[in-house]
């Protein structure tokens, strides 16, 4: 949308006007509708008022843009019905146009910043790893990684140990189908970790495999 700021004009109206019809566009603003129909008096151009921009400008639409005058630009309204509705429907269109336009500025701006910051994050994530790895590899000790973390705000370096176990035991099923009773034992026994404290999530790795299933009175 290009806006435009005219320099001011006091020139007398067009031929065939009245002078005395002739009022400064601030005039304008101070009925109840907008827009208002006007023709400058210094071109003979019709505009549709829009209303204020700033403590003295006046913002209209003038062959399909948008123009900022003085706002003691003279002009007289335009009287005939026909003319004020199709300049109306030019203000009208010129509006959901602007509108549009900016709306598809303000969604390409909203995806950019979020590529921004999807690209800040992943190379803060990047330096964070960087550091770490120097820090395992003994470049660096504990205190400078951890308060090099702390100044740019990043996560702790938390160490991580694996854990692997074995677990024996059995327990009774009322049952007499041996192989019924396996196959559930394989899908459904497994380890408990709730109580366990500092278990990082949805790392936990098992199988289980039945040793025998035999008749607990045999």
């Amino acid at each position: 949308m290009i806006v435009d700021t005219l320099e001011d004009t006091t020139q007398s109206a067009p031929a065939g006007e009245t002078s005395w019809m002739q009022l400064p566009l601030r005039a304008f603003l101070t009925g109840p509708d907008l827009p208002v129909t006007v023709t400058l008096s210094d071109s003979g151009v019709d505009a549709v008022i829009l209303g204020r921009a700033g403590t003295d400008l006046v913002e209209a639409l003038r062959d399909g843009r948008i123009v900022r005058y003085p706002d003691a630009t003279l002009a007289v309204p335009v009287t005939d019905p026909a003319r004020q509705v199709e300049l109306l429907r030019a203000a009208l269109a010129a509006d959901v146009a602007a509108r549009q336009t900016l709306a598809e500025t303000v969604q390409q701006r909203l995806t950019e910043l979020d590529q921004l910051r999807a690209a800040n994050a992943q190379r803060l994530t990047d330096i964070r790893d960087f550091v770490i790895e120097q820090y395992r590899q003994t470049d660096i000790s504990r205190d400078v990684l951890d308060a090099f973390l702390a100044r740019f705000d990043l996560d702790p370096y938390q160490p991580r140990v694996k854990v692997s176990y074995t677990i024996t035991g059995s327990f009774q099923v009322d049952s007499d189908d041996t192989d019924a009773v396996e196959t559930n034992v394989e899908d459904y026994l497994r380890p408990d970790l709730d109580e366990v404290d500092d278990t990082v999530e949805d790392s936990d790795e098992y199988s289980v495999t039945v040793r025998s299933v035999e008749p607990a009175d045999g």
